[in-house]
């Protein structure tokens, strides 16, 4: 056959679908072990990341000033609640 004769490639259909998963499903030890080696891979490359091009983060800080004529400063916070402060 010349090239010019060649057919298209055909999509994958059924079987030939599910080819790639039933080659993991049927090896479900090699599955595994390729997984933990792509894990492997990503922790090793995550760890090699330089945070040094990152710009430095300072988190937004927010002042709340009021005014209470007549109170002292302890009559001027209430109190929490015993729920509210269970939270932490």
């Amino acid at each position: 056959m010349t090239p010019a004769c060649r057919r298209a490639p055909r999509p994958l259909e059924g079987e030939d679908a599910m080819r790639i998963s039933r080659f993991f499903i049927d090896r479900p030890i090699f599955a595994a072990v390729v997984s933990l080696v792509i894990t492997i891979i990503g922790a090793i490359g995550y760890t090699g990341l330089g945070i040094t091009q990152l710009p430095e983060i300072i988190p937004p800080t927010i002042t709340v000033s009021t005014s209470y004529p007549g109170r002292q400063r302890a009559d001027a916070w209430p109190t929490p609640s015993p729920r509210r402060s269970s939270r932490r």
